[in-house]
């Protein structure tokens, strides 16, 4: 009974060993060298202003005499070779898009996010193409969230607080509500005002301390300016009087 027990482990080993094989074909060369390729492909994002289609909208008395602004962000995939495909999933429509290097346009992949209003982990899965010795294999994932359009962007209470993270324009939070909106606000506000007394009254400090610090020094020169002054006034009288 024993022995048939080696006999079947050995043979379920053998068997992953041929699977594993079978799944990769690259050589240790070629797996490295597309490792390192890989390693150069980057993603980002930017935001992109376009403009609403009119068939969206009514501009009602303006006719067609009105516009939408509308934001996005533009997507971009950098440094794609033809030795890979890339697929790109996210956490909110749970598509997925597979792109190719006959997707590359002036060097680069491009593609809309227009889902503004939500926080996006994308997933960008890098493979090998089958210009490679060794197809379909995951070389690398690359992860990137992008943040969400801010609704308080605008609001008033950003005055004088534009520098506060609740202020800026795509932010990675969520967002609080109104209320904790405005108290974080005030108290930030608040906060800087003292800050600012304080460095107010550093400055005064400082200039008061180097006065008393250098009154001698200030003293003898001011007192040279002054004589320097009369003698000038008394050469120049004399200069006139004779």
């Amino acid at each position: 009974m024993n022995k048939k027990i080696v006999i079947l482990l050995l043979s379920l080993l053998l068997f992953a060993n041929i699977r594993a094989n079978a799944l990769s074909t690259c050589s240790y060369k070629e797996q490295a060298d597309l490792n390192s390729e890989a390693a150069q492909i980057k993603v980002k994002y930017e935001e992109k202003i376009g403009e609403l289609d009119h068939s969206l909208y009514d501009c009602g008395e303006a006719g067609d005499d009105c516009s939408v602004t509308t934001y996005y962000l533009s997507m971009t995939i950098l440094n794609m070779s033809e030795n890979f495909y890339i697929e790109v999933s996210n956490n909110i429509n749970k598509n997925k898009n597979v792109f190719t290097y006959d997707d590359v346009k002036e060097g680069v992949i491009t593609f809309d996010h227009e889902d503004i209003y939500q926080i996006t982990n994308y997933t960008f899965d890098v493979y090998s193409s089958v210009s490679t010795g060794c197809p379909n294999e995951k070389i690398r994932t690359i992860h990137l969230t992008t943040p969400k359009f801010n609704s308080y962007y605008y609001d008033g209470e950003c005055n004088d607080a534009e520098d506060h993270y609740l202020c800026q324009k795509y932010i990675s939070t969520e967002e609080p509500s109104f209320n904790e909106f405005v108290e974080q606000l005030t108290n930030y506000k608040i906060q800087k005002e003292k800050e600012r007394e304080k460095n107010n009254r550093n400055f005064i400090e400082k200039i008061f301390n180097f006065v008393d610090n250098h009154k001698a020094f200030i003293g003898v020169t001011t007192t040279i300016v002054v004589v320097g002054v009369a003698t000038v006034v008394i050469v120049k009288k004399r200069k006139e009087i004779i």
